[in-house]
């Protein structure tokens, strides 16, 4: 009897250990899943809470900043292995990236300009205002880096920038 009631008194105790520290499991979720936007929020949800169950007798020792500090630390270290086993993204391009051949913004396959269009949202806004205005895959005519850079209120050199960023980003989703 007295076992059990130990058992129900622990169980009771990681309750309370979870809703407690449930916002510090969902703000590592939510920065994860900005910028890993194919990652279930579930998931790393489940996996924030294993992490934060696991570590309990560990933080019961410590105390103020020092335990938020080891609870984030072990949090962020468990959705970072979780999230190294998972896929970049879905194949969406096969063998051999289309991606590659992307130099001229006019000579873009329509296929691929749709293609490209449907994954734009993996990407932080700013790139995709680039990529949308380089390639016009919002239909209208591509623009130059230059007017690019105006449009953005950077210099044309910051444009090129973000654009091979944009590139690389997607480059590395689909290889």
């Amino acid at each position: 009897m007295m076992q059990q009631t130990g058992l129900i008194t622990e169980a009771l105790a990681s309750e309370t250990f979870l809703r407690v520290y449930e916002g510090r499991i969902r703000f590592w979720m939510e920065r994860f899943h900005r910028h890993r936007p194919w990652i279930s929020r579930d998931d790393l949800l489940s996996e924030g809470r294993l992490a934060l169950l696991q570590s309990m007798p560990y933080v019961r020792a410590l105390e103020g900043k020092v335990m938020l500090a080891y609870i984030d630390r072990v949090i962020r270290r468990q959705m970072q292995r979780w999230v190294q086993g998972m896929p970049a993204l879905p194949q969406a391009f096969g063998e051999g990236s289309p991606l590659e051949s992307i130099s001229d913004p006019t000579a873009i396959d329509p296929e691929l300009r749709d293609r490209l269009s449907q994954f734009l949202h993996f990407l932080p806004s700013r790139w995709q205002q680039v990529l949308s205005l380089h390639y016009g895959l919002d239909g209208e005519k591509p623009l130059s880096f230059r007017r690019i850079a105006r449009v953005l209120k950077v210099s044309s050199q910051r444009v090129a920038q973000l654009h091979q960023a944009a590139l690389e980003r997607l480059r590395w989703h689909f290889e």
